[in-house]
């Protein structure tokens, strides 16, 4: 997903020259702004989604005593190494949607 938006990102920044004022110019805005925002609550959705089937996983091992106790265990969600990946993407997404807004805007 976030490569699906950084792609749409470039191709109206591509175009941006090309794009006509008015409604054309609106309707840009508005995909623009729907990619990004389906963008960020997909990473959003697959973070959770991720650690739902790995606290499932975790469930069915809990009592395989052969195993780490790390597999075995619910993961936590919020630290800071579980959560890095969902910020980098998120960043990136709303950053090269801003530079598409504003390359769009000022074309």
């Amino acid at each position: 997903m976030v490569a699906s938006v950084t792609a749409i990102n470039a191709a109206f920044i591509a175009s941006a020259d090309h794009i006509a004022k008015g409604l054309p110019h609106l309707l840009a805005t508005v995909l623009l702004t729907l990619a990004m925002i389906w963008g960020v609550i997909f990473v959003w959705l697959r973070h959770g989604a991720y650690y739902y089937y790995r606290d499932a996983l975790a469930d069915l091992m809990k009592d395989e005593t052969y195993l780490p106790t790390d597999m075995r265990r619910h993961a936590n969600r919020g630290t800071t190494q579980a959560l890095s990946g969902v910020w980098v993407f998120s960043l990136w997404i709303l950053f090269s949607s801003i530079l598409a807004f504003v390359t769009l805007w000022h074309a």
